[in-house]
């Protein structure tokens, strides 16, 4: 992720001038253009929570990516990999058993999956991933 604020240092003066709220003479505003990268399209890790589950969304034209209810699919973060079958709720799988579910979070207005092994963690199955790490569907 990029910001044009290099640090609080030069966004807490620079907003206070802005509103008004107090003078900074050595500081120069100079209005530029803001660029937005369009979203690559796939599945990306957005978060975990402290139970292990990452939360995964799908962006640009990534639709119909979930197997149908109890079919499997190969994901792939990095160099790790796991079959994940498709489930309807968070505990609905075996113990250890890694699934695919989507959760009760929305981004977007879109559903935010989980990826859930219960009684373990996912994310440590994935090695520990980054929030933006992607995520590839092995093809059938």
């Amino acid at each position: 992720m990029t910001t044009p604020f290099r640090s609080m240092e030069v966004m807490i003066p620079a907003l206070s001038k802005v509103l008004g709220v107090q003078e900074c003479p050595h500081i120069i505003l100079t209005q530029k253009l803001l660029v937005v990268e369009k979203a690559k399209s796939g599945l990306f890790v957005a978060d975990w929570d402290a139970h292990g589950n990452l939360y995964v969304v799908p962006t640009g034209k990534y639709k119909n990516w979930t197997p149908k209810l109890n079919d499997s699919r190969v994901f792939h973060i990095g160099d790790k990999l796991a079959r994940l079958r498709h489930v309807n709720s968070i505990f609905a799988g075996e113990t250890g058993e890694p699934t695919l579910t989507t959760g009760s979070l929305r981004l977007n207005g879109e559903a935010v999956f989980y990826f859930v092994v219960v009684g373990s963690s996912a994310r440590a199955l994935f090695g520990n991933p980054p929030v933006g790490a992607e995520v590839i569907i092995e093809q059938k």
